[in-house]
């Protein structure tokens, strides 16, 4: 499935992603990690667990809704990640103009709007482009405890010269998730653009 995506990726997909925003009353809209961050050797492990568990799994598994049923992940994210899934979908074949846009649904036209269509990916988006499925594993970077905002980079980087001999890179890709703790348990509740 991820390679019919990354395939299917060559045209971008009616819109950019949605955005999730998770931001603190002090930081102007931005989900920067504030006063009570902690570096990945002080995180809760059972955080970082879920979180890591939550990315890598997803980067091995070849059956998305298998990896989703036992993801990680709070009741209304997974429903997200179902839509998200379901609209790359219905993208892919208003694309391929294998359907038209009036043979829709009133609630798959809803999705589309919802969402602005969804890129290359519904739980990476456009990060998909930079990964190496075989070599990228994430790992936590950090944790802000107060606002359950995680950030995992991948451990996959590499350097290279362009075409035009200009150093280039690729990989390092960060991921910035909400993490909620739902009966003592951590859990994933949103992926931050």
């Amino acid at each position: 499935m991820l390679k019919k995506m990354v395939k299917a990726s060559v045209v971008l997909i009616i819109a950019s992603l949605g955005v999730i925003a998770y931001p603190s009353d002090n930081d102007n809209g931005k989900a920067a990690a504030s006063y009570s961050q902690k570096k990945a050797s002080q995180i809760d492990n059972g955080a970082a667990e879920a979180a890591e568990k939550f990315i890598n799994k997803y980067l091995a598994s070849e059956d998305f809704d298998k990896w989703l049923k036992n993801a990680p992940v709070t009741s209304r994210f997974r429903n997200e990640l179902k839509e998200r899934s379901h609209v790359l979908s219905i993208s892919e074949l208003l694309l391929g103009e294998r359907i038209k846009m009036e043979d829709l649904s009133a609630k798959d036209k809803k999705l589309l709007k919802k969402y602005g269509g969804v890129e290359y990916d519904p739980v990476l988006g456009l990060i998909i482009l930079d990964l190496r499925k075989e070599e990228s594993e994430f790992k936590v970077k950090s944790f802000d405890s107060k606002t359950g905002i995680i950030v995992l980079k991948d451990k996959w980087e590499e350097e290279f010269l362009t075409g035009t001999g200009n150093k280039g890179h690729q990989g390092g890709q960060e991921i910035t998730l909400k993490m909620l703790k739902v009966k003592g348990k951590w859990l994933v509740d949103g992926i931050i653009w």
